[in-house]
């Protein structure tokens, strides 16, 4: 009785977990420096894309927020359109970043300036490039 018990616990809390698991990704679709840069989000509703964001950071020595720490919409996060599409601004910066990453987070998610880990941040989707050797590679 008791493995039968255990079984179906751990049949409940795995089809829960399925059941509340979201696919979700991210992507950069292009870099245009000192403009802006766009992606996109796959596996969001349109109905639920005003409750995310997307943050992007860039790499030097550490996890940068890109463009602009404490700017709101647009300067430090972008929104997700109902089509699932995202841009923020862009500025080319004194130091080279070797890496670019955008986070998908919960609207509310108070965006850190800079971290030195991106697995600090409780994101549902992220996307992480190095744009080294790249086209993109000092556009930011």
């Amino acid at each position: 009785m008791k493995t039968f018990r255990s079984i179906f616990i751990l049949l409940a809390v795995t089809i829960a977990s399925v059941a509340y698991s979201q696919a979700f990704t991210v992507t950069i679709d292009k870099i245009t420096a000192n403009s802006a840069i766009t992606g996109s989000v796959q596996g969001l509703a349109s109905k639920d894309a005003s409750n995310y964001k997307v943050i992007v950071y860039v790499h030097t020595d550490q996890w940068y927020i890109h463009p602009y720490a404490g700017q709101d919409e647009g300067k430090s996060w972008a929104s997700v359109k109902a089509d699932g599409t995202w841009q923020i601004s862009t500025v080319r910066r004194e130091f080279r970043a070797d890496r670019i990453a955008a986070l998908l987070v919960p609207r509310n998610f108070p965006e850190p300036n800079k971290v030195e880990s991106l697995e600090n941040i409780p994101y549902l989707a992220i996307t992480n490039k190095d744009i080294r050797g790249t086209a993109d590679y000092g556009k930011l």
